[in-house]
């Protein structure tokens, strides 16, 4: 294609007459150029000018306007145009996130009755706190450790309930227990740390020398033997680590040719609750009950415990800057203390994790520039960390120090193209979950679980301060109220359960239900992997949990007619169904699969569906469910002693469980034979239980000279170490009324 150019002639010279103008020509003036004409100039099509209002449209009175002064005419201004509004564009899908994610909050907790905006302006308007803001001011003291020390615990704990068992069965067996006794033994109860045995404590338990010495460690083909296993058992639940940057962090710690790795603070911790996990299979040898009940150094529940102390010390010079990896270290710490049972060290250890977390900002929103899967980990950890302190705190009966209202994290995505780009090359489940999915089912449920006890903590608060001197228990009126407000918030619960989706259930037997207390069997998928079938028995196991919790208040030894209480006799019932389900999975899980094995925390939920269990029989000696629950406790036994072959803390469990139900059936039996003179002694009446030698043993029990009747309040509480925050009235044996329990003073 050619252009053809067209030349414009010159204009010729005017040729010299020889006579100088006196004047030049005047030059012509350049014309104005517009760069947009106005809208009205350019449809008349007459000249513009660069004036706004331009002159026409002045002369006229008319508006003058230009739609299109904005338009790219040229390729440069197209290329600026295209980038602002990509930028625009950006902007604006970051507005639509983040609206998103503020909605990603405000939903689960709109439906559990919590509003994150409502939290956040009375944080603001109001110092109390949100959670749980109204105290009923009941808890006990009591020494759960090695030390003479007393440690308080809430309503909510398994050593509340204990309190009121064991003052109950003072009454009525008309012999003092010490607290010690309805405790089994425990590595917090023998040794001062999981890394110091009695040996090597000093009186005022100081440090010796020769503890670092007695290290010992394992080679690099155990240690990788140790480590495979954290991928199928606590990788699947305690969703907060990257499997192929740990796996390639690993690497990098070994020198070619070299013995020994490099010391690594995540590395350590994650091979001590594996070594935990992985001895909890070798069964323990003993001759004896006896001996299998001894808690020795060689205990299952503080194998890898020099691991867990160089990851101590390794974290010690992290304090001042820690690292993502730093709060890892914390969260698993507190996993292997709750293993060993040191609550009060995971407790101390849970408020150092979330130190760091807000440290490191992992409450708020991830800022924009972090890459997706670096941003969706951290949301991870976030929420796996406030998981385990709610249930940490509910199960000791304590305050929550992560704040809802101080939280902007959102909840963290499950989809399927995160899911493969997470680390782990775990096959996804079904089209809507993946393995991801089970952390926000967890935290979903913890949350429920968390503004259901808060709203029912705050109605009992509202009751009692409206009937002063009167308790939960020795109050008809205040029991009854604060049942029918608990059968109201426990709605929460139940819409979690109906929510959960079908891929993380675990299916029925005999078209049982999932989550129910139908006592129908599992169904455990023949094919499925060994992470989401833990998945599932985990997340069923944990909702029966918290659902005994919450209705276990109701389970008091009043000296009231229980028929005359219909609405907290079924929340009573209630819990004891829920005990019985715990019972019911655990016996076939550990018969029929390798799902709970060397899990710590099945064994802790089966302790406390026993107390549950004979807790009720012994408040309803003569119910119609007294029998099927009595019958209930032969599985309850035969389950602690499976968790008892591995571990010193549930063969102890059992022998204690033995003699629970022992008592209980000395009570029954007395209650249905002839009246025992008020004036019996504690040695007469106990001859007539028959231990057959596996319970109740006479050492167990305060010889009949020291009987209960015969302290003064002060003295037996400085004898047991058992002071109450709002004490329980003691009961003088010699009322011989077994039907009058302990009531709270306030």
């Amino acid at each position: 294609m050619f252009t053809t150019f067209v030349g414009k002639s010159q204009p010729t010279r005017p040729k010299s007459t020889g006579a100088t103008p006196s004047l030049s020509a005047p030059r012509k003036s350049k014309r104005v150029q517009v760069a947009r004409a106005c809208d009205w100039c350019r449809v008349h099509r007459i000249k513009c000018d660069s004036n706004y209002p331009c002159k026409n449209c002045h002369s006229r009175g008319g508006q003058c306007s230009n739609k299109r002064a904005n338009e790219a005419r040229t390729l440069p201004q197209a290329f600026r145009e295209i980038e602002s509004l990509r930028a625009k564009i950006k902007e604006l899908e970051g507005q639509l996130e983040e609206r998103d994610q503020l909605q990603s909050i405000s939903k689960p907790l709109g439906s559990l009755g919590l509003d994150s905006n409502s939290l956040l302006s009375q944080e603001l308007d109001s110092s109390e706190p949100i959670e749980g803001s109204k105290v009923c001011g009941e808890g006990i003291y009591t020494r759960t450790a090695r030390s003479q020390q007393t440690q308080w615990y809430g309503p909510s704990s398994s050593f509340y309930f204990i309190g009121q068992m064991s003052t109950y069965l003072r009454s009525a067996i008309h012999v003092p227990i010490l607290d010690d006794h309805l405790l089994p033994n425990s590595m917090s109860r023998t040794f001062a740390s999981p890394i110091y045995s009695k040996k090597v404590i000093l009186e005022d338990n100081t440090w010796t020398t020769d503890a670092s010495a007695r290290e010992e460690y394992l080679t690099g083909l155990q240690e990788e033997y140790f480590l495979d296993m954290f991928w199928q058992s606590y990788h699947c639940t305690y969703q907060i680590l990257n499997e192929a940057e740990f796996k390639a962090h690993y690497k990098s710690l070994w020198a070619p040719g070299s013995h020994s790795r490099k010391p690594s603070a995540l590395v350590d911790i994650v091979l001590a609750i594996c070594m935990q996990y992985g001895v909890a299979f070798i069964n323990r040898k003993g001759p004896n009950t006896e001996t299998k009940t001894n808690i020795d150094v060689h205990d299952a529940t503080i194998a890898g415990r020099w691991y867990y102390h160089r990851c101590q010390t390794l974290l010690t010079a992290e304090l001042e800057s820690p690292s993502i990896s730093t709060l890892q270290c914390h969260i698993l710490s507190v996993v292997y203390l709750c293993n060993a049972s040191f609550q009060n060290m995971a407790h101390t250890t849970l408020a150092v994790a979330i130190r760091t977390a807000h440290i490191l900002g992992l409450h708020l929103e991830a800022p924009k520039s972090i890459p997706r899967s670096q941003c969706e980990l951290r949301k991870r950890i976030w929420w796996t960390l406030y998981a385990v302190e709610s249930k940490t705190c509910l199960k000791l009966g304590r305050p929550i120090s992560a704040q809802l209202a101080h939280m902007t994290c959102s909840l963290p995505a499950d989809d399927h193209e995160l899911a493969a780009t997470s680390g782990s090359e775990f096959a996804p489940v079904d089209q809507d979950v993946t393995w991801l999915t089970y952390g926000i089912q967890l935290v979903k449920l913890i949350l429920a679980a968390q503004a259901t006890y808060a709203s029912w903590n705050d109605r009992c608060a509202d009751l009692l301060r409206e009937h002063p001197g009167e308790t939960l228990c020795n109050s008809h009126h205040i029991l009854e109220t604060s049942a029918d407000s608990l059968t109201h918030e426990i709605k929460r619960m139940k819409e979690w359960r109906d929510n959960v989706p079908d891929g993380l259930k675990t299916k029925r037997k005999d078209e049982g239900e999932p989550f129910s207390t139908d006592h129908s069997s599992l169904e455990v998928g023949l094919f499925a992997s060994l992470w989401l079938q833990r998945q599932r028995v985990y997340l069923e196991l944990l909702y029966h949990n918290l659902m005994m919790n919450l209705y276990r208040p109701f389970i008091c030894f009043t000296p009231f007619d229980h028929s005359s209480m219909p609405k907290a006799e079924r929340n009573s019932i209630k819990c004891i169904e829920h005990a019985m389900a715990i019972t019911t999975i655990m016996h076939q899980t550990l018969h029929e699969t390798e799902i709970v094995h060397g899990w710590r925390e099945a064994f802790q939920w089966q302790w406390n569906a026993t107390l549950s269990t004979v807790g009720f029989i012994l408040a309803y000696p003569h119910h119609e469910y007294t029998t099927m629950v009595r019958e209930s406790m032969d599985t309850v036994v035969e389950v602690l002693e499976s968790f008892g072959k591995q571990c010193a803390m549930a063969a102890s469990a059992a022998a204690l469980a033995r003699d629970l139900v022992a008592k209980a059936d000395f009570l029954i039996s007395r209650s249905n034979g002839p009246a025992q003179s008020a004036d019996m002694s504690a040695e007469q009446s106990l001859e007539h239980l028959d231990l057959n030698g596996s319970s109740l043993e006479q050492d167990n029990l305060l010889q009949p000279d020291t009987i209960f009747s015969t302290m003064e309040s002060d003295e037996f509480s400085g004898l047991m170490d058992f002071a109450f925050a709002n004490s329980f009235e003691w009961l003088s044996a010699e009322t011989g009324n077994t039907s009058d329990t302990w009531t709270f003073t306030h």
